[in-house]
């Protein structure tokens, strides 16, 4: 884990998650198109973190007519994966963005919560909703909030 938020803001919760000694991250890529990071947030105690979960969960919901908005041209859908019984809980999101003559990603991204910790796990790819590891996405998000205590 490296400590602060990762150089570039996850997608749709720029400018959301705290930065600084109570928040670290990690990053995964392969060497083609695929990324993955985690971010780990304790902002102070449960309260706090109950309610930027739930800051986190209404940005991602907002994002893709917020993306379209920014980008005119631009097509974004939100899916809503549901949420997972783990710790305090957690709910998956899925975002497909595509611009006209350009490039066509999906991205899963996990909101979940154990105690005054948050974590984001988020995974992306130059692809559609089709081949996104929806299922794997779930049990590795499952994973990283039991992990963080």
């Amino acid at each position: 884990m490296t400590a602060g938020l990762p150089e570039s803001p996850p997608f749709c919760l720029e400018g959301l998650l705290p930065d600084g000694p109570a928040t670290q991250h990690r990053e995964f890529r392969t060497e083609l198109t695929i990324y993955a990071n985690q971010i780990i947030a304790v902002p102070g105690d449960e309260s706090a973190a109950a309610e930027l979960a739930a800051l986190l969960d209404q940005a991602i919901e907002r994002c893709a007519s917020e993306y379209e908005e920014k980008y005119p041209g631009a097509i974004a859908e939100y899916r809503d994966y549901g949420t997972l019984s783990v710790e305090d809980g957690a709910r998956v999101h899925g975002l497909h963005t595509s611009v006209p003559q350009g490039d066509s990603s999906v991205v899963l991204l996990a909101v979940g919560r154990d105690g005054d910790a948050v974590t984001v796990v988020r995974w992306s790819d130059m692809n559609d909703f089709d081949r996104a590891p929806v299922t794997e996405f779930q049990d590795t998000a499952t994973a990283a909030v039991e992990g963080l205590y």
